[in-house]
Formats: structure tokens, C-alpha cells, sequence
């Protein structure tokens, strides 16, 4: 509620406050697989498995202090993230297709 963040307004920046601010908390293993998603436009589809492949082939999603296997842990950041409202199911798609929030 004090953060300076909500008194830009959308023209400023183009990015609402409400997600600046979620960014601005997430923890940077998160931050930096989000960053990632930056290739996809606002309300582009893309399939779940895929964005955990892509992360997967940057290295992302590599936990030395952990046993689980990567894509495990691609999950559970894309849920995360999801939970975070940073990305949206597809209306019309099921389960597997997601869009980045508009």
C-alpha cells in the first residue's frame, strides 16, 4: 500500500501498477523465468510444457541443493507464477494453453 509504484499511472509506464508491484516481490529465481515470457506479446496462447521446455533449455530451472528433476521444479514455478496472476488460462483451450495477462 506505501509503495511509490501505485502512484505512476499506466500512460508512464504501460505496465499496470498491481503487476509492477507482484514483480517487484517475486523472488528471482521466478523473476528471472518470467523475464523469459517477455518473448510472448500480451494475450499471446503458448502451451505450459513448452515455456518448462524453453526454461529447461536456458538453465532456469537448475537446483544444485535439490534432488527434484527440473521439470518438477518448472511446475512448480509456472504455478507460481499462475497463482501470481502473471500469466491466465485460455478460455477456450483446456489446461494446457495459457496467455500472458493483458
Amino acid at each position: 500500500m506505501k509503495s511509490e509504484i501505485w502512484d505512476f499511472s499506466e500512460n508512464e509506464s504501460d505496465i499496470l501498477p498491481a503487476l509492477r508491484l507482484s514483480y517487484h516481490h517475486l523472488p528471482s529465481h521466478l523473476k528471472k523465468c518470467f523475464a523469459f515470457c517477455a518473448l510472448f506479446p500480451k494475450g499471446c496462447k503458448f502451451d505450459k510444457e513448452c515455456l518448462i521446455q524453453l526454461w529447461m533449455a536456458e538453465n532456469f530451472l537448475e537446483s544444485p541443493l535439490q534432488k527434484k528433476h527440473p521439470k518438477q521444479d518448472g511446475e512448480q514455478y509456472f504455478n507460481d507464477l499462475l497463482s501470481w496472476s502473471f500469466f491466465q488460462k485460455s478460455t477456450n483451450e483446456g489446461e494446457k494453453y495459457f496467455i500472458m495477462h493483458v
